[in-house]
């Protein structure tokens, strides 16, 4: 497969870093890490990915699918330009749901800080389950002593994700978020340990991903879970590139030799399927 690699199959492109827009909110102390490994490396590893949000008009706004925290850097860096992979939303794009787990909390204070701020139901596991699909709650609470809380919402897709920025700015700035997968919640409420507590996010479509951007509103970080088929990982790309003062379609030209002379020196590689790689 690697002989018949094009730089079409890529779909690395240059955009003005002003086209890009953010469907999340970012964590401030992973921008500064990332901030200060640039400016001490001059190379950006993996590109942001992104997606037309008027696919029928694909030279306007793009929307930023995974890597809010590079597009942030590189935007306080004062970088005008910035390398970025696109993708069709609708094709070869999972879109899944990070949940979170609070450890070292105190279920207790939490618990108060909830009643004091949303309006919440106590509700058995399947209740959860099924209101969360039906978007009559933003999200469920797992507490070590098996309470399951819901924070009620009005069905509004707003007014949720509103919500869920107003409950992940309640902790996020006190308690070590560790990001759960979907497939891991059952076993981890299962036997939550005490000092713990799971938070569990509704599972959102690109539909609603795009409504929400288009709204001049956004989702808290760490919620959306984007898996993408052909993922370009490792480009290290030369920062120094984004800042010369050729215009934009004269750096696409560069990124387009760039990469030719990557695929024909045999330099990229495609992973047709997943595979289990041991290490020797």
């Amino acid at each position: 497969m690697r002989n018949h690699l094009t730089t079409d199959l890529l779909k690395l492109k240059i955009f003005p870093i002003s086209s890009l827009v953010l469907h999340e909110e970012i964590e401030p102390a992973r921008v500064e890490r990332l901030r200060q490994q640039l400016q001490i490396n001059f190379v950006l590893r993996n590109p942001p990915v992104v997606t037309p949000l008027q696919p029928d008009n694909p030279e306007t706004k793009v929307m930023v699918l995974d890597g809010a925290t590079r597009t942030t850097a590189l935007r306080q860096l004062g970088y005008q330009y910035i390398v970025a992979q696109i993708v069709d939303y609708r094709n070869g794009v999972y879109l899944g749901s990070w949940h979170h787990l609070l450890s070292n909390a105190q279920p207790n204070r939490f618990y108060q800080q909830l009643t004091s701020r949303f309006p919440i139901r106590q509700l058995s596991l399947e209740e959860a389950l099924e209101l969360l699909e039906r978007r009559a709650i933003a999200c469920y609470c797992s507490f070590p002593d098996r309470r399951i809380i819901g924070i009620e919402t009005d069905g509004n897709l707003l007014t949720l994700a509103n919500r869920l920025r107003e409950l992940v700015a309640l902790y996020a700035e006190y308690h070590p978020i560790h990001r759960l997968a979907s497939e891991e919640l059952e076993q981890i409420i299962e036997h939550q340990r005490p000092q713990t507590i799971v938070i569990v996010f509704p599972t959102f479509t690109p539909d609603e991903i795009v409504t929400i951007v288009q709204s001049d509103c956004c989702l808290p970080t760490g919620i959306t879970r984007h898996l993408i088929t052909g993922r370009a990982l490792n480009l290290n790309f030369p920062l120094e590139i984004l800042k010369t003062p050729s215009s934009l379609e004269e750096k696409n030209q560069w990124l387009d030799q760039w990469l030719t002379k990557k695929i024909l020196n045999n330099k990229v590689r495609f992973y047709p399927e997943s595979v289990f790689v041991f290490d020797e």
